[in-house]
């Protein structure tokens, strides 16, 4: 239960992130690098957990 709510909050925090750089432009600098970030983790890290 505990990781399916993180889940959801993490999704959430996502959705957030797409929004501010799509929609507001608040900090969209920061908030394209964090992005970008997570971008590159999952390309790097995730593939290789799961192949």
């Amino acid at each position: 239960m505990k990781k399916r709510i993180v889940a959801w909050l993490l999704l959430l925090g996502f959705i957030f992130l797409i929004l501010n750089i799509i929609v507001f432009h608040f900090y969209w600098e920061i908030s394209l690098i964090i992005y970008i970030g997570i971008l590159l983790y999952y390309v790097f890290f995730k593939n290789k957990e799961q192949g």
